[in-house]
């Protein structure tokens, strides 16, 4: 497979200024994979970039007008709720299929979100949970019409919580998730407290990882292709090197993922992904002669979809047992 534009400068896009946002919004946070809360640091990113903070406003409210940026998934941190998070590639041919797809993983109990790839394959990411539920996830997710195969990927990392939510948390959270974007004078209305208190209450839970968000796009509607490259390491290999060794070789990418944070995973990765004009500027990479690499894989990622109902009937339920 081919990484994008290594060893060549890449053109950016025709609107290369939301490809420019689109990364500080990532790197502006401390967790880039699980921290992308709404109401993003446009003074920040529009400081790094020496722009307008009205001309990063406007290209947020263009994104999520033009239906790139759908919405938000927030969502407790899955360690509260006894379970991991575990990744899926499924590989579906059939163009048909694969539009039928998305709403058949709501029927799958477990899985929280997905995303149908440009060409034959889907990403899906389900809870990790009992073995015998893992398997009738899995048998549940090759029973889909038109599913190839089902691969399972590691585990997902997500940041440690260091904060056992009390009542008054868990209704924050279960408010979060219905209205993500609310104002925090509207939250307040809503849980009968004072901004203050719902301001310093939602920072904590923040602080304290127990809570988790990540943004719901359609990447189709982003003007210029979106790639998305891969780099499978060999068992041991340092990510944190790697991905700067990447960074200089493709100063344009932006790397999502690079799991140094548990040591225990087999075969670590680095996820990145970078804007091109078209599909065909792909080239052969020649990324495995980076050391610690051992395989590379391409795609050019599509639409988005959360699927709530696991989450939701947790936190349903543990509020109504702290409620008791």
């Amino acid at each position: 497979m081919s990484l994008p534009g290594v060893g060549r400068a890449v053109r950016p896009g025709p609107k290369s200024l939301d490809w420019r946002i689109y990364c500080q919004l990532y790197r502006q946070l401390d967790d880039p994979v699980w921290g992308m809360f709404p109401h993003p640091a446009v003074k920040e990113i529009a400081q790094s970039l020496g722009i307008a903070r009205a001309t990063v406003w406007r290209r947020f409210q263009e994104w999520e007008k033009s239906g790139f940026v759908v919405g938000y998934e927030l969502f407790p941190n899955p360690a509260l709720l006894g379970v991991g998070l575990t990744g899926y590639r499924v590989i579906i041919p059939d163009p048909e299929a694969r539009r039928g797809f998305p709403d058949a993983l709501e029927q799958v109990d477990g899985v929280t979100f997905g995303v149908i790839n440009l060409g034959g394959s889907a990403d899906v990411i389900a809870v990790s949970d009992l073995p015998a539920s893992r398997a009738r996830r899995e048998e549940r997710l090759r029973a889909i019409t038109g599913v190839k195969s089902v691969d399972r990927g590691s585990r997902v990392w997500f940041p440690l919580c260091t904060r056992k939510p009390s009542l008054r948390d868990w209704r924050m959270i279960e408010e979060l998730r219905r209205n993500p974007t609310s104002s925090l004078s509207g939250l307040a209305e809503k849980l009968e407290i004072s901004t203050k208190t719902a301001s310093r209450r939602l920072q904590t839970l923040k602080n304290d990882r127990a809570i988790l968000s990540l943004p719901v796009e359609d990447f189709a509607k982003f003007d210029g292709v979106i790639a998305g490259g891969i780099l499978v390491l060999a068992p041991g290999a340092e990510a944190r090197s790697i991905s700067l060794a990447l960074q200089k070789r493709l100063p344009e990418a932006l790397i999502v993922g690079s799991w140094t944070q548990n040591p225990a995973l087999p075969s670590p990765i680095v996820a990145f992904l970078q804007c091109v004009q078209k599909a065909s500027e792909t080239e052969a990479a020649g990324a495995l002669g980076i050391p610690g690499v051992v395989r590379e894989e391409t795609f050019f990622p599509g639409t988005a979809r959360a699927y709530r109902n696991w989450f939701d009937s947790r936190i349903f339920e543990t509020i109504a047992q702290l409620d008791g």
